[in-house]
């Protein structure tokens, strides 16, 4: 009995420190627990801060693309009043753009104001010749160039 006695008293304390390492390793992993579940809190905490702020610069960028299309609007507007101003000029002045471009072509220097025709009614053969002015003939005898390659 006394064999039994002493191997209930060893079995006893072997339990009493399996115990003790339990409840000092269910310490140990309480605290892992809550300190993990701060950090849980502090994350959800930084998530909903920045679905906050998400949700502002949501809201200011939909508030400036309503401003953009505004403006946008606005310009146009102001495009489509411009461009019916135009079409009025046009419908005031009875005639097509086409029309006013061949009337308001300048003939160049070498062109005559009158048509051949309209020039001489006889036809002569002189009419056709294009017409200069006294400064255009002036300036075809300009003699700088030879002067320089003389030089």
């Amino acid at each position: 009995m006394r064999v039994h006695y002493i191997l209930s008293t060893s079995i006893a304390a072997a339990l009493q420190e399996t115990y003790e390492l339990l409840d000092k390793s269910r310490l140990e992993q309480n605290k892992k627990l809550r300190n993990l579940a701060k950090d849980l809190g502090n994350q959800k905490d930084n998530i909903e801060d920045m679905e906050k702020k998400n949700q502002k610069l949501e809201n200011q960028n939909n508030q400036l693309k309503k401003e953009k299309n505004s403006l946008y609007e606005e310009v146009m507007g102001v495009h489509r009043q411009v461009a019916g101003f135009a079409l009025e000029l046009d419908a005031c002045n009875h005639r097509s753009p086409s029309v006013r471009k061949r009337e308001s072509r300048r003939p160049t220097k070498f062109e005559s104001p009158l048509s051949p025709r309209e020039s001489s009614p006889s036809g002569s053969p002189t009419s056709s010749l294009p017409m200069f002015s006294k400064r255009s003939l002036s300036r075809q005898g300009s003699g700088n160039k030879d002067k320089r390659r003389k030089l």
